[in-house]
C-alpha cells in the first residue's frame, strides 16, 4: 500500500503544470481506494468491430439495422449500400446526427476506404454507443 501511495504522490506531482498540488498521504490512499472500487464495478463494454464485406453483408441482410454511410453526399449519390443513411462525417455535425440513435443498438457504418468510418466509430464509442461494426476497406471493397 505504501508503494501505491508513493506512486500516487509522484503521479499527482507530475500532473500539476504550474499549480501546486498539496495532497496528504491519507488523501492519496482514499483516492486509490475509490478508484479501485470504481474499477471493480461491472461496466458494459463497448465494442468497435471491423469486419470483412461478407460478414458485414450477412449481418445487415438479416433485418432492420442501423446502417450509416459516412461519405459525402456526392460519394453517396455515386452508389451506396441499400438501406444506408448518409451522414457525412466530414460535414462537422456528424455526432449531432447520430446522437439521436439508440446507443444500445448495433450500428453498422462504412465510408469509402475505412478511414473515416473508423474515426466515426471511435467517436461513437466515446459517446456511449455499445457496439459499432465497421466495414473493412469501406465501400471500395463492397462486391454486392
Amino acid at each position: 500500500m505504501r508503494i501505491l501511495t508513493f506512486f500516487g504522490l509522484i503521479l499527482l506531482a507530475s500532473c500539476s503544470n504550474s499549480q501546486e498540488v498539496k495532497t496528504t498521504t491519507d488523501e492519496v490512499v482514499a483516492q486509490t481506494e475509490t478508484q479501485t472500487e470504481a474499477q471493480s464495478q461491472p461496466q458494459e463494454a463497448s465494442c468497435h468491430q471491423v469486419v470483412d464485406a461478407k460478414t458485414f453483408h450477412d449481418a445487415i441482410s438479416e433485418g432492420d439495422v442501423v446502417l450509416i454511410d459516412a461519405r459525402t453526399p456526392r460519394e453517396y449519390s455515386g452508389g451506396h449500400i441499400e438501406g444506408s443513411e448518409n451522414i457525412d462525417f466530414l460535414a462537422g455535425d456528424f455526432m449531432s446526427h447520430v446522437q439521436d440513435l439508440d446507443k444500445n443498438e448495433t450500428v453498422y457504418i462504412y465510408c469509402a476506404s475505412g478511414r473515416r468510418s473508423a474515426s466515426a466509430a471511435q467517436q461513437m464509442i466515446n459517446a456511449g454507443f455499445k457496439h459499432v461494426v465497421d466495414l473493412s476497406g469501406g465501400f471500395s471493397r463492397w462486391p454486392y
